[in-house]
């Protein structure tokens, strides 16, 4: 595909029938449209459901469910469509890239594979399609069908309530080891209106595709750079790339100068839209593979995954792309026959052999000529191979079981919505099972996968797919285990101007003198904003240092967004802390900015200095009063609501009581799901 900075995009939303594809997708074109003068691209809306043959039409509507072969010309036409709405428009002498928004059901793994392959070539003009997943609690799919058929399928509907299940059977959630797709989920039912659940895609899907272009720029760079060093070595080296038959670029290497940037590139990667595939410890430091979604496509190579390896113990080298490596596609992940041959094959090159004796993996090495330092590498197999087989022998970490999500992925939620929570056991519990005997049907080992459903639930896993590794000081005290409390919602209070950078992205660490209880790392916190703090009588850097009472009453701040943090590491030190200053902007004047770091020695404490890293902001489309709230751990509390009262919950009524009516007095035609 082109580099997504200068493409058309596409947006596939997809999941079953009643999930809100085309209400939602229908919004989410008039936001993205609105946002054209400053985006230059415009918006098309394509909906599957227009591109159904008349016989398909006629037999769903009696009833009776598609079959494959009922679906797959349908999935041609809409993959033509597609393709075709995201070719760029000549507005006064310019192309102007699109974005391609599509509803369509796109159940099976192979239904979304089919709409995108052989894209490059077909459609070079487009840069990326994402898959967006729009989950729904099955009580409410059920009711929205029903309310259609009772009104004679308005608004071009045909589908009915009794066909549900079968497409809840067929339905195959995302995966994350699916290389064909790029797919994410959005909780369809967890924003207050259409409009609003658009703005918030909207943005996340701006952020993503922003985030990926940045580092799928760097990484074209180096792997031109890259090339261009490997043509300049003596023996023809570069004909191993570029003339051998089968062989892939299979990965390329980023470097980290500290643990600090090791966890931030994992969590910019994740940002993305990139996913953890492993992660094994090799000579006592964490190496992590990403798998990229979707691949670097380059020079013809389709380059599939990141190495990001935190730095050896007093060994730290600069942040950035170092090395390349090349799969020979021949022989298996043990055994170095291959390699040998190759290395006879190019004599004059400058061989490194020091790796044709690991029992795993073996490799060749040759450093290139010029700076920044950089390398090639040969193996026979790929990165991602290499990794599922280490996880398969449990010689390396798998991340958790689950599809990739935006910051509004409830799935690692629904045990913490309070009031919901404990009103709606039996809905959610259908919910889960829908979704689990999928995820089941995939795999048949019941009891990692009951482990696994434990850990998704209750460890807090940290972008790099394995449990964040918090310090010592960051142990919950028995008297705050309240954290734990997977029922209660937590709200963190932020002072102006900070509040407002870090719901704007300015701010990407927030510095505190304590540690993030490990309890709230990666689970949404209420983001309260406070009033810009006056200066003390006769002190230029203090102020004060809390603005709400330990018992808060309602609308005593204001709930400006979710924030999501994804690890929390003390600063080393006072250089450490200033290196830091474009992630969480304190200043010198600042109190934290005057901060002597934290002791001499390891033996003394010192004013220790946390860095908590964001991982997800999710404003609010309108700022709300905050909840009553109480004090727990500094500037941490607990808000007296349920998680979803900060974002408005379509569902309830002004009093607080649930609205069955719907928010629009409309017997629950818009409420949560759309259709």
């Amino acid at each position: 595909m082109a580099s997504e900075a200068s493409a058309s995009r596409a947006y596939v939303l997809y999941g079953v029938a009643g999930c809100g594809k085309t209400t939602l997708g229908r919004a989410l074109v008039e936001r993205l449209n609105d946002a054209a003068p400053e985006t230059k691209r415009d918006a098309v809306f394509v909906d599957a459901d227009d591109l159904h043959s008349p016989e398909a039409r006629e037999k769903m509507s009696r009833g009776e469910p598609l079959t494959e072969m009922d679906r797959e010309p349908w999935l041609a036409r809409v993959r033509a469509r597609m393709l075709e709405s995201a070719r760029p428009k000549e507005l006064d002498g310019k192309l102007t890239h699109r974005d391609v928004v599509v509803a369509c059901s796109a159940l099976r793994r192979d239904h979304r594979a089919s709409l995108v392959r052989d894209v490059t070539a077909q459609a070079p003009w487009l840069g990326s399609v994402d898959f967006v997943f729009l989950r729904v609690e099955k009580a409410k799919l059920e009711k929205r069908l029903k309310a259609r058929q009772e009104k004679g399928f308005v608004n071009g509907h045909f589908f009915p309530a009794s066909l549900l299940q079968s497409q809840l059977d067929t339905l195959e959630p995302p995966a994350l080891d699916d290389s064909r797709t790029t797919c994410h989920v959005f909780d369809a039912d967890a924003r207050s209106s259409p409009s609003a659940a658009a703005s918030v895609l909207a943005a996340t899907l701006d952020a993503l595709a922003r985030a990926r272009a940045e580092w799928d720029a760097t990484a074209r760079a180096f792997l031109d750079d890259w090339y261009g060093r490997l043509e300049r070595l003596p023996g023809g080296l570069a004909n191993a790339v570029r003339l051998e038959s089968n062989v892939q670029i299979d990965h390329v290497c980023f470097r980290c100068a500290s643990e600090a940037s090791y966890r931030d590139t994992l969590a910019s990667l994740e940002r993305a839209g990139h996913v953890v595939a492993g992660s094994s410890v090799v000579g006592g430091r964490e190496i992590t593979t990403v798998r990229l979604r979707p691949p670097i496509e380059w020079r013809g190579f389709v380059v599939p995954a990141v190495e990001v390896p935190m730095p050896k113990p007093g060994r730290p080298k600069p942040d950035g792309w170092e090395h390349a490596e090349v799969a020979l596609m021949r022989g298996g992940v043990e055994g170095a026959e291959h390699l040998i041959r190759l290395r006879k094959t190019y004599p004059d090159a400058p061989w490194d052999a020091k790796g044709l004796g690991k029992a795993l993996n073996a490799e060749l090495s040759c450093s290139l000529p010029g700076e920044p330092a950089m390398a090639v590498k040969f193996h026979h197999r790929p990165l991602l191979e290499v990794v599922a087989h280490e996880i398969e022998r449990g010689m390396a970490k798998a991340p958790p079981r689950l599809a990739s999500g935006f910051a509004n992925d409830a799935r690692l939620r629904r045990k913490r919505l309070g009031k919901r929570a404990r009103e709606r056991d039996e809905d959610l519990d259908a919910t889960d099972a829908t979704y689990d005997d999928a995820a089941d049907a995939a795999d048949d080992d019941d009891a990692d996968d009951d482990e696994m459903h434990s850990r998704r639930d209750f460890d807090f896993v940290s972008n790099a797919g394995t449990k964040t590794n918090a310090s010592a000081q960051n142990t919950l005290p028995p008297d705050l285990t309240v954290f734990a409390d997977p029922l209660a919602s937590f709200g963190l209070e932020m002072r102006e101007p900070w509040a407002g950078m870090v719901t704007r992205g300015e701010k990407t660490t927030e510095t505190r003198g304590y540690a993030l209880p490990e309890a709230l790392l990666f689970r949404p916190i209420a983001l309260l904003a406070a009033p810009a703090a006056p200066r003390l009588p006769g002190d230029t850097k203090r102020a004060p240092e809390a603005f709400l009472p330990d018992a808060a009453p309602a609308g005593a701040l204001t709930t400006v967004a979710l924030v999501t943090f994804g690890s929390c590491v003390p600063y080393a030190s006072k250089e450490a802390f200033a290196d830091d200053f474009a992630n969480h902007r304190v200043g010198p004047e600042t109190a934290f900015g005057a901060w002597a770091g934290p002791g001499p020695g390891p033996s003394e404490s010192g004013t220790p200095l946390f860095a908590w890293r964001v991982a997800e902001v999710l404003p609010l489309p309108t700022p709300a009063p905050s909840p009553a709230a109480t004090r727990v751990l500094r500037s941490l509390f607990r808000l007296d609501a349920d998680a979803e009262t900060p974002l408005g919950a379509p569902d309830d009524a002004s009093d607080g009581s649930d609205d069955d009516k719907g928010r629009w007095d409309d017997d629950g035609e818009n409420d949560r799901p759309w259709h």
